[in-house]
Parts: structure tokens; C-alpha cells; sequence
């Protein structure tokens, strides 16, 4: 009875079309046991399209199969070509033609009644195996020297990363102080210049001949680590500063010596002066110069002449220069009637060292300051601007020789890094 009333309502309710969003339809709609379950319609959630790459995930693998297949076809064509050679071989040895060998660079089958335009096909053929074969060895000389191109400019970009050029050389200083060196404009006093000139030259040969006797009062201080000594010296009229530097560098001394030329040649002659005199061990130039501070905000023009000389001896080399400093301008003001003088002294020598093994070669740089300024006026000599820009001058100066002693060092490191690249 149960399972007749139940396929009773089943008919109805097959029979019947409901609206499930109309209320009446819902009154209407037949009582159901609990085995029939009605529910509302639901909306299936759409797959999202998948996200179009923008690269091949198997790039790598397809590459490899290129090559692969690529390798296959060479290893086909080179058996083919190696059966055309072998058979080529076969074919001479039992005929004793040497002239078959043209046939071999046509790629063409052996001729068995050669014709009378055989001959003519075989020079053709001949020449064309000549361009070939000349051709694919200047296509490998040419990849060996790529290769080779490569390497070289892989180095230097390394060398450029790991160290600091020479560029730093015109701008040179330490993070607050630099000193280049600029465009001046000047009235021309030729006499004037003629004597300055003149006494610059008298002054670098009374330094060659002194020498000694600037570096004897440091001959007894140990020299096995970087030192510097400053000492102030009260004359007559003015105040001197005097500034020693004791270096040893692990190159010899003609490799050092011809590090210190580098710096002096650095600059254009005429880029920002002019050189009366410049050969291997004689410079006469006159430029301007522009020292500054960042930390301080400070900055100083100088028109500057001066004489440099290097003298090489059997066992040392001597450098020597003489200085005429003439303040332009500091913090923007205009400035005359001050002026410097300057003594430089360098001996480049031959340093012994116990640890050191047969070849490994030291040398001792000593390199000596005089500055002193020269105030005609005594008026001058009282003004704090003139104490301020002497003691600016002076801090330059100390700044600078460490300057140019690491660029000098940098130089020589740079050099010795390119020779072991070489080898």
C-alpha cells in the first residue's frame, strides 16, 4: 500500500511543473514524504581560463632536443661524406690517378670515361675547394680571436671592479679635500715670468745638490711601517712647514720610479696650461690650480709655476721641484700680493727586508715638503685671512702627498695584476 501511494505521488509530481520563485506554486505543490527532496536550482561555479604563459616552461629541454637533432644530422652528412672519402681512396689506390682529388672537393661521383671538358671542371672544382678550405680557416681564426677578445675584456672589467684607475689622478684628494686644476686668466708680464722662471731653475739644482741634508734628521727613524713627520721651522722673516713621508712598496725601484712620471703626464699640456719645457726627466709648466673642502665649504684659487727635475742614479732616483704659488682667490674673494713657495723632494732607493725571498724586490720612498709663504707686506702677515688660507694650503698639502702616494701604489698593483693576467 505504502509503495503505491508513493509511485502515485511520484507521477503527480513528475507531471507537474512547479515555479519554485512564485509563492502560490508553493501552496499548490503537493505534500511530498521526506524520501522526495526538492530543492532550489544552483549555479555551477565557472572554471577560471587558465593564465596564457609568457615563456616556455621547457625552454631548456627544447633546446636540447634542437641540438640534439641537429648532431644527428651532422654525424649523417659527415658518414655520407666519410663513404664518398673512403671510396674516393679505394678508387685512387687501385687506378693511381693522383688527379682524382678534384672530384673529391666538387662532391660529385667519380667519373669512369672522363670527357675532353673534364680537366676544366677540375681546376673549377680545385679552386673552389681552395676558397672553402681557406675560408673556414679564417672562420676559425677569427672565432679563436673572439674568444680570446672575450677573455681579455672579461679581465680588464674585472680589474676596472676590483680597483680605482688612474682617472682619480686630475681629481685626486681624499672624501673632503681635492685639488684639480683649472683655467686661469692672467695679464702676461713676460719679464716677470722670465725671473721667476729663472730662479726656479737655479732653485731645483741647489735642491738636487741638498738633498741629503733634508732627509738626515729622519735617517734614524724606522722606516718598516708608513710614517710622517711634521715640523714647523721659524726663520728670520716667515714660518716654514716641513713635512716628511717614509714609504716601502713591493716593486722595484725602476718599476716605482717610472710609476711617479705617470701623474705628471696625466694632464693634458695644454688643457689647463702651458708646458715651456717637457721631456722624460724635465717638465717647466705653468697652470692653475683650485684646491676645496667640502667639509668646511672652503675653496682657494692658485696660478702656479714651477720646475720639476728627476735625476736617475745607479742606485736611487731623485726627484726634485720648485714652486711658485700665487693665491687668485679664497671663499670668493679676490686676493693679491700673497705668495707661496714651494720644495718638493723625493728619493726613490733599493730597501732591504729579512723576510724578503730572492725575488721579491722593496723600495723605500721618501718624499719631503717645504712650504713658505711669502709676505712682502707685514700688514699681511697680521690678517687672519691670510693665516686662514696659509693653514688651508698647508692641510692641502698634507692631504695630497698621501694622495698621490696610494695613487702611485694603485698604479703599480694595477700593473702587476695585468702581467700575471698575461701569463
Amino acid at each position: 500500500m505504502k509503495e503505491f501511494i508513493d509511485q502515485d505521488y511520484a507521477q503527480q509530481f513528475d507531471t507537474t511543473t512547479i515555479d519554485i520563485g512564485n509563492p502560490v506554486a508553493l501552496e499548490a505543490m503537493p505534500f511530498l514524504p521526506p524520501s522526495f527532496g526538492v530543492t532550489a536550482p544552483t549555479t555551477l561555479p565557472q572554471p577560471r581560463p587558465k593564465k596564457q604563459r609568457n615563456y616556455n616552461p621547457n625552454k631548456a629541454r627544447d633546446e636540447r632536443k634542437r641540438e640534439l637533432e641537429y648532431l644527428r644530422n651532422e654525424v649523417e652528412e659527415l658518414g655520407f661524406k666519410l663513404e664518398h672519402l673512403q671510396a674516393i681512396k679505394a678508387d685512387r689506390a687501385l687506378r693511381g690517378d693522383e688527379t682524382l682529388g678534384s672530384q673529391l672537393a666538387s662532391g660529385l661521383p667519380l667519373l669512369e670515361n672522363p670527357g675532353p671538358n673534364h680537366f676544366v671542371w677540375e681546376q673549377t672544382c680545385a679552386r673552389q675547394l681552395n676558397c672553402r678550405l681557406r675560408s673556414e680557416r679564417e672562420n676559425i681564426h677569427l672565432k679563436l680571436l673572439l674568444k680570446k677578445q672575450i677573455q681579455v675584456a672579461k679581465s680588464m672589467e674585472k680589474l676596472l671592479n676590483k680597483r680605482t684607475k688612474l682617472t682619480a689622478a686630475e681629481t685626486s684628494g681624499s672624501n673632503n679635500k681635492r685639488t684639480i686644476r683649472v683655467h686661469v686668466s692672467l695679464e702676461d708680464n713676460v719679464v716677470e715670468d722670465v725671473i721667476v722662471y729663472e730662479e726656479l731653475n737655479m732653485g731645483v739644482e741647489v735642491s738636487y745638490q741638498e738633498v741629503e741634508t733634508m732627509f738626515a734628521s729622519n735617517e734614524l727613524l724606522p722606516v718598516t711601517a708608513p710614517m710622517r713627520n711634521v715640523q714647523m721651522l721659524d726663520g728670520e722673516n716667515s714660518m716654514s712647514l716641513k713635512i716628511y713621508d717614509n714609504k716601502v712598496m713591493p716593486f722595484s725601484m725602476h718599476a716605482t720610479g717610472e710609476a711617479w712620471r705617470c701623474p705628471w703626464n696625466h694632464f693634458s699640456p695644454n688643457r689647463c696650461g702651458f708646458r715651456i719645457e717637457n721631456t722624460d726627466d724635465s717638465i717647466v709648466e705653468q697652470f692653475g690650480m683650485e684646491m676645496s673642502d667640502t667639509k668646511t665649504k672652503t675653496a682657494a684659487k692658485f696660478f702656479v709655476q714651477q720646475r720639476l727635475r728627476r735625476y736617475v742614479e745607479k742606485d736611487r732616483i731623485v726627484i726634485v721641484w720648485q714652486s711658485h704659488i700665487e693665491p687668485l682667490e679664497f671663499s670668493n674673494k679676490k686676493l693679491a700680493g700673497i705668495r707661496y713657495r714651494e720644495k718638493g723632494y723625493v728619493i726613490i732607493k733599493p730597501h732591504n727586508v729579512s723576510e724578503a725571498s730572492d725575488d721579491e724586490a722593496y723600495t723605500l720612498v721618501q718624499t719631503c715638503y717645504v712650504i713658505t709663504p711669502d709676505l712682502p707686506n707685514q700688514r699681511l702677515s697680521d690678517n687672519n685671512k691670510t693665516g686662514a688660507l696659509t693653514e688651508f694650503v698647508l692641510s692641502a698639502t698634507v692631504d695630497n702627498i698621501s694622495t698621490s702616494t696610494d695613487m702611485i701604489e694603485n698604479l703599480l698593483v694595477d700593473q702587476e695584476l695585468q702581467q700575471r693576467s698575461c701569463i
